[in-house]
């Protein structure tokens, strides 16, 4: 998408805006240089735009926001990054893009460069992941650690009844869990010797940014089925025996094996997502390809049955018999610091060439226990 914005006359006081000491001046406040990108163009040295619809975002929650306006066929309006951009007359997309020395046009130009790397690779850390569909909370913090809080009880602790006059209503308590959860750490060494890439364009130099932010989704989405299998270390954690079921037939999946999986964990939750490994997921889809109107049977005949993905890595590269599956809104949480951090920012900027790391954290914790389920094929 270009940029394709009227600055109003102010495109000149934005283009003078961008210094490096903006990244110093961001990590100082806690918060990404996109962040403070927007609270950047709405000063009086930059201009005075109004604010954009990001500011006060994460760069999670900006990627969801524009993701929206795509998924309507909408066009997002330009964050205060693009507006950046196009103060100093960069093209990142399109059949027109600059080649990538356009960054290097001036200094203030190539302030912006160690963003676009970090934008393209979280972009594509949170495009191809799958992780999102099975994750019913996201927040962010500030550390490295946290520890979860969660409800100490079973289902008969839960269950409410009807109530005498003056009787003690049931004690249900909150508790914290006694291991600390440390946030993953995800990261890839970047080398960048701009003589060979200057000439390439710009679109094309984010192809491959946003396939290294693919790996960091996939490596994501592993650690994501490996907590729902083993748990993350609590006690009221990961898959139980209970919530196993298995195939009428070991090695085959039936529609029958289908539906009991879905039905696998104990009301009111209810399995919609899951995974699996390839060859299974073939005969998955076979069997369902048997019946009529697949996705419709919730509304035809009152059957849920859960959506799959298919997924060869991680746990299930070496647990391949089964499916792994959950209640979305109730069974896994999602912490991360929300950032990609990089070194030698500063390299980038005055050398055009630098060896430099990537980093991101996050880690996947239960909620609930009893919202995992799986299907074991081979028996």
């Amino acid at each position: 998408m270009e940029n394709k914005i009227q600055l109003e006359g102010n495109g000149e006081l934005l283009a003078n805006v961008t210094e490096k000491g903006m990244y110093l001046d961001a990590a100082s406040k806690g918060i990404t240089f996109g962040e403070f990108a927007e609270e950047v163009i709405s000063t009086k040295e930059a201009g005075g735009f109004e604010p954009t619809i990001y500011k006060g975002l994460s760069p999670f929650d900006k990627w969801y926001t524009k993701k929206a306006y795509f998924d309507r066929k909408e066009t997002p309006p330009p964050d205060a990054f693009e507006l950046m951009l196009t103060a100093q007359g960069i093209k990142t997309t399109g059949i027109s893009a600059d080649p990538v020395s356009k960054f290097f046009q001036s200094s203030s130009a190539a302030v912006l460069y160690p963003w676009f790397i970090m934008n393209e690779v979280h972009s594509g850390s949170l495009a191809r992941a799958i992780w999102q569909e099975f994750v019913g909370v996201t927040s962010r913090i500030d550390g490295l650690s946290f520890k979860k809080v969660y409800l100490q009880d079973t289902e008969g602790d839960r269950q409410m009844g009807r109530s005498t006059r003056g009787a003690t209503p049931r004690r249900v308590s909150a508790k914290v869990a006694e291991h600390e959860i440390n946030l993953e750490k995800y990261q890839v060494s970047l080398e960048f010797e701009y003589e060979v890439f200057s000439a390439s364009p710009i679109n094309a130099h984010g192809v491959y940014l946003r396939k290294i932010g693919e790996q960091m989704g996939v490596d994501e989405t592993d650690d994501l089925f490996w907590v729902m299998s083993a748990g993350d270390g609590n006690s009221n954690t990961g898959l139980e025996s209970a919530q196993t079921v298995e195939t009428t037939t070991s090695g085959s999946i039936s529609k029958l094996d289908i539906i009991a999986f879905g039905n696998s964990v104990p009301m009111p939750y209810q399995l919609t997502k899951y995974a699996g490994p390839t060859a299974y997921m073939n005969k998955v889809w076979d069997t369902q390809s048997d019946m009529t109107n697949p996705p419709g049977q919730r509304g035809e005949i009152g059957i849920p049955l859960p959506m799959g993905k298919r997924w060869d890595s991680g746990y299930f590269a070496t647990t391949t018999d089964r499916l792994l599956g959950c209640d979305p809104s109730a069974a896994i949480g999602y912490v991360t610091n929300d950032a990609l951090n990089m070194t030698e920012q500063d390299r980038i900027i005055d050398r055009q060439t630098t060896l430099t790391v990537i980093t991101k954290r996050g880690a996947f914790y239960n909620l609930e226990q009893d919202a995992i389920g799986a299907l074991d094929i081979e028996h």
